[in-house]
């Protein structure tokens, strides 16, 4: 159908095609920085910019934020010699062979420390974030035999790019979200999977969340927590709980709790939150790369479970392995673990002094994870811009 539009005739022969390939709706903001940054090359550089959809959903969140029409279905990539380069954000991605494939590393390290040669050997690139992320994808790339033959290009993270150049005020964007200015503001961003601290503590949380008087709470959920009941792995995904009705709920009976969960991009959550309470999400490393305290939630069912029956996969089989690697637990290590969601109390009113009682090897790991802070969308265009000689 590319073909048949007659872009060919149009585009091919005159430009060098990009093409961002957002395969599900979460890739969307670790590409979009990167897109908008190009789009300002447009005029100057014989470059065309398009898009890829994985799913219905991708591709409306796309025409509504972008603009755009004509957005290309992910299957078809590869069958497209006449692409140049396309851009994802997760390792299922796939083209042609003779267009430069490049990952942008979005932060998912249990997955990454682990992925097989088949997935690997389809990029000529990743993007990673810093020293922790490109000594990642040294370490998976050596044991797959494929150091020499894809680069690591340590560009930062331009999604996290806005939260070094936010000019609004904290008490602005907290009162935009409906809450106290004057309360301290954590984030819950746990991860989706069975065994963790939405699974086993959920409603026992929430039920704290609702008496607790002394923070802000934004909810930030994995978006898959939220999937619908009529899809095939929906007791897959969320245990059979319906999540998005039980948060809703919340935020209608408590004033000081907002969900972020559906939102585009809750950067600025980020930024106003004081402190993360999460359980192994990676999300934990965005907050860290701030300089930011997190709170990991322990869950010994999720290490019973890992050790069991998700270690060939993960290539972890110790719960030794699960508590100290950071590829998988996002920096527990340097974070406050809590054993008891009792404990949650204490945690939550020691708030300002938290950042007092950081180690220093909380600091060094957080100098590591981000390089390029605030420029790295410019960095991985020009990178483009120089692959193609335009």
């Amino acid at each position: 159908r590319f073909r048949v539009l007659n872009y060919k005739n149009r585009v091919f022969d005159r430009k060098k095609i990009i093409v961002f390939n957002c395969r599900e709706t979460n890739l969307f903001c670790f590409l979009e920085p990167i897109y908008l940054t190009l789009k300002n090359y447009t005029e100057t550089h014989a470059i065309a910019l398009y898009w890829a959809a994985g799913n219905t959903s991708a591709k409306n969140l796309i025409m509504r934020k972008l603009k755009v029409s004509n957005i290309l279905d992910s299957d078809i990539l590869v069958y497209l010699s006449e692409l140049h380069v396309v851009v994802s954000a997760d390792m299922w991605s796939r083209c042609s062979s003779s267009s430069r494939h490049i990952n942008v590393f979005h932060n998912q390290p249990v997955k990454y420390a682990n992925f097989p040669a088949s997935k690997l050997k389809n990029f000529s690139h990743f993007y990673s974030w810093g020293k922790f992320s490109s000594q990642i994808y040294r370490d998976m790339l050596e044991k797959n035999g494929l150091i020499d033959t894809v680069q690591i290009v340590e560009v930062g993270s331009p999604y996290l790019d806005p939260l070094f150049s936010l000019s609004r005020e904290k008490e602005l964007v907290l009162l935009e979200l409906g809450l106290n200015p004057n309360l301290p503001t954590i984030v819950y961003a746990p991860s989706w999977n069975e065994g963790l601290s939405l699974r086993l503590y959920g409603k026992e949380l929430f039920s704290f969340f609702r008496e607790c008087d002394t923070v802000n709470i934004i909810i930030k959920l994995h978006p898959i927590s939220y999937t619908e009941k009529s899809h095939s792995k929906y007791h897959f995904f969320t245990g059979s709980q319906d999540w998005k009705k039980i948060v809703s709920d919340l935020v209608k009976e408590k004033a000081t709790i907002c969900d972020v969960t559906q939102c585009d991009n809750s950067s600025e959550v980020l930024q106003v939150a004081d402190l993360m309470l999460t359980d192994l999400s990676s999300i934990a490393l965005d907050f860290i790369a701030l300089g930011k305290p997190v709170a990991y939630i322990h869950c010994e069912a999720f290490f019973q479970l890992a050790t069991s029956t998700e270690a060939a996969r993960f290539g972890f089989p110790t719960k030794e392995g699960l508590l100290t690697d950071r590829r998988i637990n996002a920096g527990r290590d340097v974070g406050f673990v809590v054993n008891d969601v009792r404990d949650l109390d204490s945690l939550f009113r020691s708030i300002p002094t938290l950042k007092t009682s950081l180690s220093e090897n909380f600091y060094t790991f957080s100098d590591e994870l981000l390089s390029h802070k605030g420029q790295s969308r410019v960095v991985a265009a020009e990178h483009i811009i120089s692959l193609l000689q335009v």
